[in-house]
């Protein structure tokens, strides 16, 4: 976990806080500081396409490798070592419409120009 300088907000001394307490005190001046955890669980990949294998890290954009192995799982950054959950991999086909002829994913269930093939 990357660690941050953090100041008390009443008196500008340096605090001293223990991993995922939400409530820290400040040494100087003994004022409360709320202490706010970033939710891994909320985290995720970002995909990069439909048909990619590949992912980017949602802090420091470095490119992963995701697989069905770790699909949903969280797993460490190569690079910066945070943790994000990994997408679910589909599988996606290119389907061409027999009406108009434009190419959509199979993850569509119809083509996106399905309303104007009456209209031809």
């Amino acid at each position: 976990m990357k660690v941050s300088a953090l100041n008390c907000p009443n008196c500008g001394a340096a605090l001293q806080i223990l991993e995922k307490v939400a409530l820290a005190n400040c040494g100087h001046c003994s004022a409360s500081v709320v202490i706010e955890w970033p939710d891994t669980t909320l985290r995720r990949y970002v995909r990069l396409g439909l048909n990619s294998p590949f992912v980017r890290c949602p802090l420091c954009a470095a490119q992963q490798l995701c697989s069905a192995e770790v699909a949903e799982l969280e797993v460490a950054c190569h690079e910066c070592g945070e943790k994000s959950i990994m997408p679910q991999l589909t599988e996606h086909r290119i389907i061409t419409c027999r009406e108009c002829g434009r190419m959509y994913s199979s993850v569509e269930a119809r083509c996106p120009d399905h309303e104007r093939h009456d209209r031809f």
